[in-house]
């Protein structure tokens, strides 16, 4: 869709693709119902052969796919190696020597390139090639690896660089923007930072493959304006009183989803601003469970907060509506996911003769559901 390999979109991350212009242009193939309908449709892969006699190197680095029944990800090719040029980072290899491989593990599959001195790869192409390229980084003594990763825009990307360290190890190896696509030869894409950081913490060395990417907005290089601190207290099993949401870009802070009333955070904070760092500690681009960590350091948790972005898309003044499902009703409404984490869920379609349609218009934002925000959702 729009130039963009599906195969490992969600529903969801489609339509949003559709959505995303007034026009959406559409390339398709034969589709299979099944695994072995799928391996049969062999107009739609490549079939390259590689040598291995003698001890040479495939030069090329295969992992699991995040995808269930999937084939095996290429994550690097070397540019030594005879695959270099006519296999890429992103295919998906389906077959090798003659054999399925959807599905299989990693282990298993590296037996059958071994059992012959003639490797046969079938992989459908999934990528347009890129400059990748591999780092290793060092985790040996308690060493910080020095680059800050977010999460993956859908499930076919990798995981964002958001932040490199000036002087660390990864300084003028790594740049902000490029994508991590495999840790330690286990592919990430479309994979949570939680997930993939399980692949860190694996072994003391840590190797990393990196594509370009798309690049995020730049980190911002000075502290926001109109700062203020806000101190509250976990101490004793105290709730905080404060719900954020995942933070919309790189540069951007944690929105305030929710106060709740009486609590210790109402009047000191207030629904729509942005906590920009915890305990001292940027949570610019985090998600939620990134930040978490930081809260549970201690029983005193310092929070600074900085108004909201402004986003002239959104109109200030709101409306009630009120819709039923009694007996089984219809809304007659169609929402869309929120396009940052402080703005509302658009409409995306009103059922025409329904209790929604006159009340409700394709283009508005909902941002509250029976009084519970739906901010950033």
């Amino acid at each position: 869709i729009n130039g963009k390999y599906t195969r490992n979109l969600t529903l969801q991350e489609a339509n949003e693709l559709i959505t995303s212009s007034d026009m959406a242009e559409f390339t398709v193939r034969k589709q299979a119902a099944t695994a072995e309908q799928y391996q049969t449709l062999t107009d739609d892969t490549t079939t390259i052969t590689l040598d291995r006699s003698g001890g040479k190197k495939l030069g090329i680095q295969l992992a699991n796919s995040a995808i269930p029944q999937s084939g095996l990800i290429v994550t690097s090719v070397s540019e030594t190696s005879e695959a270099y040029g006519r296999i890429h980072t992103g295919d998906e290899v389906v077959e090798i020597n003659d054999q399925s491989v959807m599905g299989m593990p990693m282990e298993q599959a590296a037996k059958i390139v071994v059992s012959q001195d003639t490797v046969t790869l079938k992989f459908f192409t999934t990528s347009v090639p890129g400059n990748n390229k591999e780092v290793v980084l060092s985790r040996a003594g308690g060493k910080k690896l020095g680059v800050r990763l977010g999460e993956a825009r859908d499930s076919s990307s990798g995981l964002a660089v958001l932040e490199v360290s000036p002087g660390g190890q990864a300084d003028g190896k790594i740049e902000v923007g490029e994508e991590v696509i495999s840790i330690n030869g286990n592919s990430v894409l479309g994979l949570s930072m939680h997930d993939a950081a399980a692949y860190v913490t694996q072994e003391d060395e840590v190797r990393l493959v990196l594509t370009p990417g798309s690049a995020p907005p730049p980190l911002p290089t000075r502290r926001p304006t109109n700062v203020k601190a806000v101190v509250l207290s976990r101490a004793g099993g105290q709730r905080l009183g404060v719900r954020l949401g995942e933070a919309s870009t790189s540069s951007t802070g944690l929105p305030v989803l929710e106060v709740a009333e009486g609590s210790q955070a109402d009047g000191k904070i207030s629904v729509g601003e942005m906590v920009v760092s915890i305990n001292d500690k940027s949570v610019l681009g985090m998600s939620m469970q990134q930040a978490a960590t930081y809260v549970t350091e201690g029983t005193e948790v310092k929070l600074e907060v900085t108004a909201a972005p402004s986003n002239d898309k959104q109109d200030t003044q709101g409306k009630f509506v009120t819709l039923s499902r009694d007996g089984g009703q219809k809304l007659g409404v169609r929402l869309g996911q929120a396009e940052g984490a402080y703005s509302g869920l658009p409409v995306l379609e009103v059922t025409k003769g329904s209790q929604a349609d006159g009340k409700i218009f394709v283009g508005e934002l909902v941002i509250s559901i029976n009084d519970n925000s739906v901010l950033g959702m």
